[in-house]
């Protein structure tokens, strides 16, 4: 039987990629009744713990509002055992028992660890929502989260995220920037300075959140050769899966050393979207020009 392994995420708040609250942690597998090569709206699932091998369960069989939802040995013909997963909008998902008819719900709507499950009449409440996420691309506790609508006062976590501005003064070298999705408006070069750097052991990070695409947006810059989007003058930095645009010269410009430029994209840009190149023109030595940066499926 072929499994395709996700995590369950809220809408409200949870941002976890392999945790599933029923009053424990649960990592699950989803498996389709019957398989199917790829994840369909139109199939019945069963989802399946990792740890127990047992599925999620609406208690005694009940079709009524509040009835838990639990862990339960599989067994042929338990409907209350079955779930169709529905399109809520906005990379969002329903999940509708079988049985009852119900979806999947978050108690009360609450949004803090340990809270339990049950089944609730569907509504359009976002704490019946929920994303698929790869496994492995869950919060990083260590992590410090940026959004378009982060504030400067925030602490930088996932539910309370901090800017990318602010982000930058903080990062730790080994540490990681995550960029929940959106559109970033600058109208100035973000930089990078040459004494914000990594190590060759502990790189700074600067990745999209999961699936998520960050989008770095400076349409409001004028045309001048001044005006970039992301200057990385510093060393040991890893960019990964965001798009820059609009930019009044490059898009991206680095002029330190041992950077990485992964699934990026740069569009729009008025001048190339993508330069390596020296961080003063006035320097002549070559020691302190741009070296060993590397460029992985990235587009300009």
């Amino acid at each position: 039987m072929r499994n395709t392994k996700i995590s369950l995420q809220p809408k409200t708040l949870w941002h976890f990629a392999v945790s599933f609250i029923l009053t424990l942690s649960l990592k699950i597998l989803l498996t389709s009744l019957p398989v199917k090569a790829a994840f369909d709206t139109s199939t019945i699932y069963k989802i399946v713990n990792k740890n127990s091998g047992k599925v999620l369960d609406v208690a005694n069989m009940s079709t009524a509002d509040g009835a838990n939802v639990q862990q339960w040995t599989s067994w042929s013909g338990g409907t209350n055992q079955e779930w169709q997963i529905v399109d809520a909008g906005s990379g969002y998902y329903k999940f509708i028992n079988r049985n009852s008819g119900k979806a999947l719900d978050v108690y009360n709507m609450s949004t803090a660890d340990g809270t339990n499950l049950h089944q609730w009449s569907s509504w359009s409440g976002t704490n019946q929502q929920w994303q698929l996420v790869a496994a492995g691309s869950g919060p990083d506790s260590n992590g410090i989260y940026v959004a378009a609508n982060g504030s400067a006062s925030n602490p930088g976590t996932i539910d309370r995220p901090t800017t990318l501005t602010m982000a930058l003064t903080k990062v730790a070298a080994g540490g990681t920037i995550y960029m929940l999705g959106g559109t970033y408006s600058y109208s100035s070069t973000i930089t990078i300075a040459r004494d914000n750097s990594g190590s060759s052991g502990g790189r700074k990070k600067i990745f999209a959140y999961g699936s998520e695409k960050p989008v770095l947006d400076f349409s409001s810059q004028s045309f001048g050769s001044a005006n970039r989007g992301l200057q990385i003058f510093g060393h040991y930095w890893h960019v990964k899966g965001v798009r820059v645009t609009g930019a009044g010269d490059n898009g991206i410009f680095i002029g330190g050393n041992n950077n990485i430029i992964e699934n990026v994209e740069t569009d729009h840009n008025r001048d190339s979207g993508l330069q390596i190149s020296r961080y003063d023109s006035s320097l002549t030595n070559m020691s302190d020009w741009p070296s060993n940066n590397l460029i992985l499926n990235s587009y300009s």
